[in-house]
């Protein structure tokens, strides 16, 4: 039985990082019109056919997800009910560097998971990632400091590169 799904909504980086694939495909990867409701209509008739109780849902990109922020916040809203009650669990995952307190505030209230890529310390990091490492700490402490004050729930999630 399918109990969780990645849906891609974009092929969009705001990054040029170094080890990246998507940069190389750029002239092969093409946008499209994915019906994105449609797909989230199907989860939700999945789950209530199959009287799923937990089905887990990631938000991402081909790149960067936040590029495409107001779509995001219509998805989300889109299965509100089943997020805030429990039946989907969702995530999304983001290099940081778009996240803001609004954003933040909006992903609480459905109770999305926010993941974090960091390539490690610092000198790692910046080296891979455009330096760009104290501004993504800055959102994960943003992150961080929200969750404290209102009991939220943290995904960091390291990625690690070669040196």
């Amino acid at each position: 039985m399918v109990t969780r799904a990645c849906i891609s909504i974009n092929n969009r980086c705001n990054l040029n990082c170094t080890y990246c694939h998507f940069h190389e495909k750029k002239d092969y990867i093409q946008e499209d019109n994915m019906d994105v409701i449609t797909i989230l209509d199907i989860i939700t008739s999945h789950i209530e056919d199959n009287d799923i109780d937990l089905f887990k849902l990631g938000f991402v990109g081909n790149g960067e997800p936040m590029l495409d922020y107001e779509k995001l916040k219509q998805y989300i809203a889109h299965i509100g009910d089943y997020l805030k009650s429990g039946r989907i669990a969702a995530y999304t995952i983001t290099n940081g560097l778009l996240v803001d307190r609004e954003k933040l505030e909006f992903f609480k209230e459905y109770n999305v998971n926010v993941g974090f890529s960091v390539d490690g310390i610092s000198a790692i990091h910046d080296k891979y990632r455009c330096g760009t490492h104290e501004r993504v700490m800055e959102n994960i402490a943003l992150y961080n400091n929200m969750i404290v004050q209102n009991n939220y729930h943290i995904n960091e999630s390291a990625q690690f590169t070669p040196s």
